[in-house]
């Protein structure tokens, strides 16, 4: 599931004019895109079921929807370029990417 980390601090006004105050930090973290698939599942690919339960645990809803829409969807959940399987493999650089193995042996199947 995704997760948020809230923090709050107070800031003190500087030497620079600017007035100090209460602020709220929030940071939103993706649980998926931090190990890679191998990592997670002993291989680099997901079957479709492992990508549905991936996808409504970030509270995305999938009925209806392809393997490619859900991975899409989740990949713009994490604020993610959603371009698995498109054309941009060719040009992609996203060494991290928990998608990048199973992409890009989408692209050689093409």
């Amino acid at each position: 599931m995704v997760g948020e980390i809230h923090e709050e601090k107070n800031c003190a006004g500087g030497d620079d004019g600017i007035p100090g105050g209460h602020i709220m930090i929030k940071t939103v973290y993706p649980a998926y895109n931090t190990i890679t698939l191998n990592q997670r599942f002993g291989r680099s690919h997901m079957n479709f079921n492992e990508i549905k339960k991936m996808a409504k645990d970030m509270g995305l809803k999938t009925a209806g929807m392809k393997k490619t829409d859900m991975v899409r969807a989740i990949q713009r959940a994490e604020n993610n370029i959603d371009c698995y399987g498109t054309e941009r493999v060719e040009i992609c650089h996203e060494d991290a990417c928990l998608w990048r193995s199973e992409c890009l042996s989408l692209n050689d199947k093409r």
